[in-house]
Parts: C-alpha cells; sequence; structure tokens
C-alpha cells in the first residue's frame, strides 16, 4: 500500500508540475501576444481597428482560477483517501 500511495503521490506531483508549465506557457504566449498587437497598432497609428481575437487571446486571467480549482480536487482526493485508510 505504502507503494501505491508513494506512486499515486509522484503521479500528482507531475500533474502539477505539466499544469505550471502550461500555465507558464499560456502567460508567456499571452504576453507575446500583447507585444505583437502593440505593435501592429503602433504601426496603424488611428486606424482604430480592434482586434478581438488578439485582445481574447492575451487575457490570463483564467489560469488562476483553474490551478485553484485543480489543487483544490486534489486536497479533496486526498482527503477522501486518507480517510479510507
Amino acid at each position: 500500500m505504502t507503494t501505491q500511495h508513494k506512486d499515486e503521490e509522484l503521479s500528482w506531483q507531475r500533474e502539477e508540475f505539466l499544469l505550471q508549465l502550461a500555465i507558464l506557457n499560456e502567460q508567456k504566449m499571452s504576453k507575446l501576444i500583447q507585444l505583437v498587437d502593440e505593435l501592429r497598432k503602433n504601426q496603424m497609428e488611428g486606424d482604430g481597428t480592434v482586434d478581438r481575437e488578439a485582445d481574447a487571446m492575451s487575457s490570463s486571467e483564467d489560469l488562476k482560477h483553474i490551478q485553484d480549482s485543480v489543487m483544490k480536487n486534489r486536497e479533496r482526493i486526498v482527503k477522501a483517501e486518507n480517510t479510507k485508510i
């Protein structure tokens, strides 16, 4: 049972690492999109067009919410498993 618990914990750590990596990647991509959009706006100078898709892609507001949800679910699962033992 101890080996299984260690394997599960290692699996959770791997998943958390991958989530952190995905979040970091999303943040970097959002920043790049913002920078490219700023370049586009500066080159158009007063054209007034708005790129709604770039605006949406440059927002990373939901990432923290997703991360918090994953961590809460993990804590809930760990508590449930501990009560079984």
